[in-house]
């Protein structure tokens, strides 16, 4: 079970994530796309705590 409750990250003045949650099960594939720079890294660096969130709440 993979649980992120209302992630928020900026860099300097750039929100880059505005309160992000999602909730997968256990042997569930989910697909995250987006344009160039919307913060689908960011989002795997802060869930593998290679970056840390400025607020909310990763599950593991």
């Amino acid at each position: 079970m993979l649980k992120v409750s209302h992630v928020k990250k900026s860099f300097k003045k750039l929100a880059v994530l505005k309160d992000i949650s999602l909730e997968t099960q256990a042997g569930e594939l989910v697909h995250i796309s987006g344009v160039n720079g919307c913060g689908k890294s960011t989002l795997f660096k802060i869930i593998v705590s290679l970056l840390k969130a400025d607020s909310g709440e990763i599950q593991h």
